[in-house]
């Protein structure tokens, strides 16, 4: 009984710990819902703005390029376009960020660390 127990809380705790970094959010711009993934990696800033990367299949003329920037990864050194766009809304709430297009997203969006402690 004691075993069936501890398998009991063993996959419990397995499977919490697969939920939160598994947590997806419902992202909303523009009155359009897409689904977001927060990256507590990301760090990146520009100007003091958080920089959000988005699908490059969602980008349309709200968003207007207004520089670019060096991001450092693990893998390498890339330079990226930023835009300013539509504001970011989650859970009812607006936040300022400027977006980064990348055709090799694998979600609609992946959101900045900072976010996390706002939603």
């Amino acid at each position: 009984m004691f075993i069936a127990l501890g398998f009991i809380i063993v996959l419990y705790i397995i499977e919490n710990y697969k939920n939160k970094i598994n947590k997806y959010y419902q992202v909303i711009i523009n009155n359009k819902k897409y689904k977001a993934i927060l990256d507590t990696g990301n760090e990146a800033y520009y100007q003091n703005v958080p920089v959000v990367f988005i699908n490059s299949k969602h980008f349309n003329d709200d968003f207007k390029e207004i520089g670019m920037l060096t991001i450092t990864s693990v893998a390498n050194v890339d330079i990226v376009k930023i835009y300013k766009g539509p504001v970011l809304k989650i859970n009812n709430r607006e936040i300022e960020v400027v977006y980064s297009f990348s055709n090799t997203l694998q979600y609609d969006l992946i959101l900045h660390n900072e976010i996390g402690g706002i939603i």
